[in-house]
């Protein structure tokens, strides 16, 4: 029996160390693929959304080869835990709670979901808050015509487009002195908006966007499989959304007011493009909150009969120079399979 047992651990032993050799080649081939290529294959774009991830096993991995006493295959993960250190660790360091010095302005932006059955929530979550203004997405027409919120936003603009619940709604306790719909490409769907705030006598344009997802029309393989997160990752395309940033980038040059910019990116924090974003505004998330801010898929919406954990931050506060991001926090599930996002923010001049 002894033996029995003796050639069972050398073979787990023999196993264990064939699977950490496999994943230290793929760590590997994945970051010099990642430096080299960037998002420029479908398959290695969809991979640099869930670049953290891949991170996760050396905080397992390394611990235990200490453990055992093994320094040869501690020193191979070790370079990979600084790496990830360096790369995920600032999300997790604590930013300074200094107070305002002038005017704040509470900015909240949710992609509610257009069938989602818990609306009368979101409209206590809301109010719950006390933000200046909301940005919402995927907005169905019953929601404008209850009277959840009351007075409390004096200041609305609703976008329909031709399906239904793909609308965007802002709300706003400041006036609105200017409010137009984007049609970028014609497209029906998603809805873009832009707006003038008159905020305590100082103009700011607002854009409650709700940009296209990342998915072609036919699968790159086709596999006998049949799982919604599988198939959407194998229609991963994301120039058309690309596209958009690029003309919203384009935009923004010419834009003659400080700016905020809301709204769901469908859109990671890990692609190459998030980098042309942040060279131009600031992440209020990066700037004032904490940890990763995955924040979709949140519950059991669309396609998703079967909980699916959070993977991705697609939901964003952006800010032109000037403002100075507070503090920044997610909410609730509710409903969605998109978490809210809240921040406060100190106005430019105060």
């Amino acid at each position: 029996m002894s033996k029995k047992i003796l050639r069972l651990g050398r073979f787990c032993q023999t196993c264990f160390m064939i699977g950490l050799q496999m994943y230290l080649v793929f760590l590997i081939a994945y970051l010099v693929l990642r430096v080299a290529i960037g998002d420029g294959v479908w398959w290695l774009g969809f991979l640099n959304n869930l670049a953290p991830c891949f991170f996760l096993p050396v905080v397992v991995l390394l611990p235990f080869t200490l453990l055992a006493r093994n320094l040869v295959w501690a020193a191979r993960l070790l370079p990979f835990a600084l790496l990830a250190g360096l790369w995920f660790g600032p999300y997790f360091i604590p930013r300074s709670t200094a107070s305002a010095a002038g005017d704040t302005l509470r900015l909240a932006t949710f992609n509610v979901w257009g069938d989602n059955p818990r609306m009368a929530d979101v409209a206590a979550w809301i109010l719950s808050t006390e933000a200046d203004v909301v940005v919402m997405q995927e907005v169905h027409p019953d929601f404008p015509r209850n009277d959840w919120l009351g007075e409390t936003y004096p200041y609305r603009f609703w976008q329909a487009t031709g399906q239904d619940w793909w609308a965007n709604y802002t709300l706003s306790r400041f006036p609105i002195l200017e409010a137009e719909n984007l049609d970028w490409d014609g497209a029906e769907a998603p809805a873009q908006q832009r707006l003038v705030l008159d905020v305590n006598g100082q103009p700011v344009a607002l854009y409650n966007l709700h940009l296209l997802m990342p998915l072609g029309e036919t699968a790159h393989l086709s596999l006998p499989l049949d799982n919604p997160f599988l198939n959407m990752a194998l229609k991963y395309d994301d120039s058309a959304r690309n596209a958009q940033i690029r003309r919203l980038l384009a935009r923004l040059a010419g834009e003659p007011y400080p700016y905020l910019i809301a709204g769901d990116f469908n859109m990671s924090d890990q692609t190459m493009i998030y980098g042309e974003l942040a060279a131009v505004m600031r992440d209020s998330f990066r700037e004032a909150g904490n940890g990763f801010g995955w924040s979709w898929p949140a519950g059991t919406a669309d396609d998703f009969s079967t909980p699916v954990p959070l993977l991705f931050r697609l939901d964003y506060i952006w800010h032109s120079g000037g403002f100075r991001a507070l503090t920044a926090q997610q909410g609730p599930v509710l409903g969605s399979d998109h978490l809210p996002l809240l921040a406060t923010l100190e106005l430019p001049g105060s």
